[in-house]
């Protein structure tokens, strides 16, 4: 479930992303279905399902939108993304900041950004630590919000530092990262791919004396 925090922080995204519906979304003519477009721009922006607004989400910037449209539909993806398990994953849905160039945005955007991405990872982690003992499939919803800050160019040390505090959500992202860690120094999934340095420094977080000796390595 969605804390009050975060649930504040999307309605600040709304505000501080409250621009004028685009008249189009352009995309590539073989991939891009013009009935599915026509939904996008027919209905409200809290009216979007998920369903809705999946293909979009994944394709941007890839198939079809860009820069001209991202900022209407930002708000509601980081809504629907943030309530439930969702296809665009974090990991695609992180790096389309990145694309966007969102480090030349305005200030009181990026900052509102971040601060649902902040508490989104906080949430993530609270879930798990109330799961307690059945944390395999959340140890890899960490492992995505890990991945998909790494791929909007965020630094990672705060949210390794957040996820040092809690033991069992702790255990849980290095047992989804184990088998490829103790074979290859590496972490299990195709996501790290195009973030080797944020790979290698999660790497080198759990090799540290202190986490070692935590997870019993």
């Amino acid at each position: 479930m969605r804390s009050p925090q975060l649930q504040d922080a999307i309605e600040v995204l709304y505000d501080k992303f409250r621009v004028p519906k685009p008249r189009t979304i352009e995309g590539c003519p073989c991939c891009t279905d013009p009935k599915e477009v026509c939904t996008l721009l027919a209905r409200g922006l809290r009216e979007l399902t998920p369903d809705e607004l999946s293909n979009y989400g994944s394709s941007l910037f890839l198939t079809m939108g860009d820069e001209r449209d991202f900022p209407y539909f930002l708000p509601r993806l980081f809504d629907v993304a943030t309530s439930q398990e969702w296809w665009p994953s974090p990991q695609v849905l992180l790096d389309k900041l990145k694309r966007a160039q969102w480090e030349n945005w305005p200030k009181d955007r990026k900052q509102a950004v971040q601060r649902v991405i902040a508490l989104w990872f906080a949430d993530t982690i609270a879930e798990l630590e109330l799961a307690g003992q059945d944390h395999y499939v959340s140890g890899s919803q960490i492992d995505a919000m890990l991945c998909g800050i790494a791929h909007a160019g965020l630094p990672l040390a705060p949210y390794l530092g957040e996820l040092a505090r809690h033991e069992t959500a702790l255990k849980a992202c290095f047992e989804w990262h184990a088998n490829s860690f103790f074979k290859r120094k590496t972490l299990g999934s195709g996501f790290w791919d195009d973030c080797r340095a944020a790979e290698a420094e999660i790497v080198a977080f759990y090799e540290s004396p202190p986490i070692r000796e935590r997870l019993g390595f």
